[in-house]
């Protein structure tokens, strides 16, 4: 149920004969072996589809639903996702955080970490927010990510943190919009505890809510300045 299932997602169909007879033969020969015979249905799983890609008519690549990359092994959804950038076909910025979200339930984590930053670079998942004024504070928005787990956007902060430890220029007071919960569905924010716990627990930095407003958390400078990559203790200290 579950082969038929991914192929759906690819669709890949059912008279596709390498296919079916791989499938076939990697049940008939290893039915007592799951962990082998998953390998090995995700490899045939990635040639089908590979074949799939490179027969589309040309000017035409393969467009694929943003579920294939939550759906799908990580191993074969990265590969999906690595050959749609190849062929000049970047995939949105749902499939970016699906895909994301299915690094981090797999425990790839260093993946995530890699997939993310090369993403940003291509210029997605970007969560920075223009200040209205030169005075203000940098504003690290997530609901420019959309609907997200909290695994994903914990992951978004901590890299935003990074990017901000590592500039040339002392850092200031840091905000972060994660929202109130209004339109999830039972109008509670899944997210704020989530960053709120991973700042103050992982990365132990004071974190509180912005006064007047319950959709904002403020990490101060001061905090910051403690691990800002210049600063002489926290040189030392690495």
């Amino acid at each position: 149920e579950r082969l038929l299932k991914w192929a759906s997602l690819l669709e890949l169909q059912e008279s596709e004969a390498a296919f079916r007879a791989t499938v076939l033969r990697v049940c008939q020969e290893s039915s007592e072996a799951p962990p082998e015979v998953l390998e090995r249905l995700t490899n045939a799983l990635q040639e089908a589809s590979f074949l799939r890609m490179e027969g589309s008519p040309e000017g035409h690549p393969a467009v694929m639903s943003p579920a294939v990359f939550s759906e799908l092994p990580w191993q074969v959804a990265l590969s999906q996702f690595d050959r749609l950038v190849s062929i000049g076909t970047r995939p949105d910025i749902l499939s970016h955080l699906n895909l994301l979200a299915s690094l981090l339930e797999a425990g790839e984590v260093s993946k995530a970490v890699e997939f993310l930053r090369e993403a940003r670079a291509a210029g997605f998942l970007d969560v920075w927010k223009p200040s209205r004024r030169s005075s203000d504070p940098p504003l690290l928005d997530l609901h420019l990510l959309g609907p997200v787990l909290p695994s994903v956007a914990t992951l978004v902060v901590q890299e935003a943190i990074l990017t901000i430890l590592l500039r040339p220029s002392p850092p200031d007071d840091l905000i972060i919009v994660t929202g109130r919960g209004s339109n999830s569905r039972d109008g509670i924010s899944w997210l704020q505890p989530a960053v709120r716990e991973m700042l103050a627990d992982e990365l132990r930095l004071e974190v509180h809510p912005v006064p007047g407003n319950a959709g904002r958390l403020c990490v101060p400078k001061g905090a910051l300045y403690e691990l800002w990559s210049p600063h002489p203790l926290a040189s030392s200290a690495k």
